[in-house]
This record gives C-alpha cells, sequence and structure tokens, in this order.
C-alpha cells in the first residue's frame, strides 16, 4: 500500500498518494513500535493532502502535528523540523503569521539545543514569518542570515521528502 502511495506521488497522482499514505498509516497503527515509520508517512500524507485539498485543509494540518508529535516522541530531528516546516507553511498561507510564531519558536530551539544543520532553514522560515507580518527589517536580517548560513546537505527548506536543496 505504501508502495502504491510513493509512485503516486512521482506521478503527481496526490489523490492516490493521499488515501494510499493514510491506508498505510492506518495498517502501522495497528503494529507495535512503528511511530517513527509512521511519522515520516504522517509528513508525505501532509504533502499529498496539501497538493490535493490545499494550504486550509485540516487535514493537511493534522497530518503535520502528528508527524511532529511522533517524531518528538521518537526523537527524529529532521522529521520533526519538517513537519514544524509544514505546520509554520499552513498558518502562513492561512494568511495568520502569527500561528506561524509558536512552530517559528520550537525550530529555533531545536537549532540551539539538539539540531544546528538546520540553523539557515529556520531562519528562512523565521524571515518568511516576519515578511508576512510586515516587520521588513527582520525579515531581511533573518533572510541575509540565512543566506550566509551553509544549509545542512539533505535537510530540505520545504516538508518534502523527495526534494534535496544541493541536487
Amino acid at each position: 500500500v505504501e508502495q502504491v502511495g510513493w509512485n503516486a506521488m512521482t506521478r503527481h497522482a496526490y489523490g492516490v498518494a493521499a488515501h494510499s499514505f493514510a491506508a498505510a498509516i492506518d495498517l502501522l497503527q495497528r503494529a507495535d513500535g512503528a511511530s517513527a515509520h509512521e511519522a515520516m508517512l504522517q509528513l508525505v500524507l501532509g504533502n499529498a493532502q496539501l497538493m490535493t485539498h490545499g494550504y486550509g485543509d485540516a487535514r493537511v494540518r493534522e497530518a503535520f502535528a502528528t508527524c511532529e508529535r511522533l517524531a518528538r516522541s521518537a526523537g527524529l530531528q529532521e522529521l520533526r523540523f519538517r513537519a514544524l516546516i509544514g505546520l509554520g507553511t499552513v498558518a502562513i498561507a492561512a494568511g495568520d503569521p502569527l500561528r506561524a510564531d509558536p512552530h517559528v519558536a520550537q525550530m529555533a530551539a531545536m537549532v540551539a539545543n539538539e539540531a544546528p544543520q538546520c540553523a539557515a532553514q529556520a531562519l528562512w522560515r523565521s524571515g518568511d514569518v516576519h515578511l508576512q507580518k510586515g516587520a521588513l527589517a527582520a525579515a531581511r536580517a533573518d533572510l541575509e542570515r540565512a543566506a550566509a548560513t551553509e544549509a545542512a546537505p539533505g535537510i530540505p527548506f520545504g516538508t518534502d521528502l523527495q526534494v534535496d536543496i544541493h541536487g
């Protein structure tokens, strides 16, 4: 079922992908110790839901929030970081940058405490939030710092698992 979802994503058949990933998650939830795998599937489900239903759909936010919770409990920093980017993006796209603030704060805390390799991505998202709020000086400062910071290979600026910022 999961492979059908991956195949659908590569063919931009996001509705099929969302259905397949949801079915795979349902199967995983019945198994013990599957939280890491489920977290990854929740992230791709969120992306597929986003492409089929848009940023405002509650299922998109729910998938990213579930991914963040599972990744946090499993200690999966990069996956959690991607979920936080997704949650922040959903808030910004909904025209509510204030709702993105807690996600940006969590990303900053992760950079400071456990994931310094994600600094460029956290600064980029913070700059985006400031820009959406109209805080242009803060946005410029964060985006300039992001541009001057080397991004970690393999950690995208978005939530998509297929994206490699260096490739």
